[in-house]
């Protein structure tokens, strides 16, 4: 897709009240794109456009000594949980 002053035909079209509506779904679209892409340089080229900034990267935060967990250990926990609710003062 390429970025520009060229208006992409969308099924859209006429849906937005004004020009800026309009050309904020078109590099929302085009910005998701580029996520599901993984494609870094378009990404930047469209937060640049949008007049956006990149949110810093960030180390991972591996808290999980300290009972922080993030979302992808939910399901794990969810069966632990159960399995000692299920059989209490079992030990494995």
């Amino acid at each position: 897709m390429a970025m520009g002053t060229a208006a992409m035909t969308t099924s859209l079209d006429g849906f937005h009240a004004t020009a800026t509506a309009q050309r904020a779904d078109e590099l929302a679209r085009a910005l998701f794109d580029a996520v599901n892409d993984d494609d870094h340089a378009r990404i930047d080229a469209i937060l640049n456009e949008a007049t956006l900034k990149r949110p810093a990267d960030r180390p991972h935060a591996w808290h999980g000594k300290r009972g922080q967990h993030s979302e992808h250990l939910g399901y794990i926990l969810a069966e632990m949980q159960y399995l000692q609710r299920a059989h209490p003062g079992a030990r494995w």
